[in-house]
């Protein structure tokens, strides 16, 4: 039963490293592309996919404070 549980946990935790890879990769794609950093593609995805929303809701839906969300937008010239 205890291998069982050490390999569900390794599988768990090798998911994850290959998504947190796969999210860098896409960063690092968009930032050469674009120029846009990782949080700024964030921005622009809830934006394009649920349209126009406050700084509040999009904080929330990002799961960052306000503070950040309004330096991403500062950053980006959305000002």
């Amino acid at each position: 039963m205890k291998a069982e549980s050490e390999a569900v946990i390794y599988n768990i935790v090798d998911s994850i490293r290959r998504l947190v890879r796969a999210v860098y990769l896409d960063s690092q794609k968009m930032s050469k592309q674009y120029g846009l950093t990782g949080p700024q593609s964030s921005v622009l995805r809830n934006l394009v996919n649920d349209g126009p929303m406050s700084s509040a809701d999009l904080s929330r839906t990002l799961y960052v404070t306000p503070a950040n969300i309004t330096g991403i937008m500062v950053i980006v010239g959305w000002h």
